[in-house]
């Protein structure tokens, strides 16, 4: 972590350490899956909440913590490594939700990297979203970049410019999708938002 940390949310096994941990996955399907947290529930980053910013608002001069990301970019992370036992295509996303929930809708994927082979090996995964948002607007909009398995992905507009009214609304959950459950297992290393 570091001093523009928002908020985040990392990997570990056990002991169960409460809702900003993400314990290793073991896919049980091939559809796209909402990553959990130790407690059960989605792994979601919720930036108002966690804000670091500190700048004037609209209706004053003085700075306001924790309450400013109207025009400011900040960027959200996905980073972990996945072992395969046997032919795998791996997708990763971010994905902008108003509620925490586990119903995936890729229509409000912002950032996705495509299906990248991960054949009985072992290999590691980044995906990063510059994400800016602002009251005028009303849009997350911004750019994506990433790799899996040392397959680059282009930097490329988010794929997809999601209305979002207000910025306590700014939450963001991870998706993975696997073409082959078979000792397959995904550790996040990190699952985070911090200010550019």
């Amino acid at each position: 972590m570091n001093a523009n940390t928002i908020v985040r949310v990392d990997g570990a096994n056990s002991p169960a350490q409460g809702p900003n941990v993400i314990p290793a996955y073991a896919p049980t399907t091939t559809s796209a899956a909402v990553v959990l947290n130790q407690q059960g529930n989605p792994a979601i980053l919720t930036v108002a909440t966690g804000a670091l910013i500190s700048g004037p608002t609209a209706a004053t001069t003085t700075g306001v913590v924790g309450a400013n990301f109207d025009g400011h970019p900040f960027k959200v992370r996905l980073v972990g490594k996945i072992t395969t036992g046997a032919s795998c295509n791996v997708t990763t996303a971010i994905q902008l939700v108003l509620s925490p929930t586990t119903t995936i809708s890729s229509s409000n994927n912002i950032a996705t990297q495509t299906s990248i082979a991960v054949n009985t090996t072992s290999a590691n995964f980044f995906l990063e979203a510059t994400v800016l948002w602002d009251n005028i607007t009303q849009k997350v909009q911004g750019y994506q970049t990433g790799q899996i398995n040392n397959s680059l992905l282009a930097v490329a507009a988010l794929s997809n410019a999601a209305s979002v009214t207000t910025q306590g609304a700014l939450q963001f959950i991870p998706i993975l999708t696997v073409s082959n459950t078979t000792s397959c297992t995904i550790s996040i290393t990190e699952f985070m938002a911090e200010t550019v």
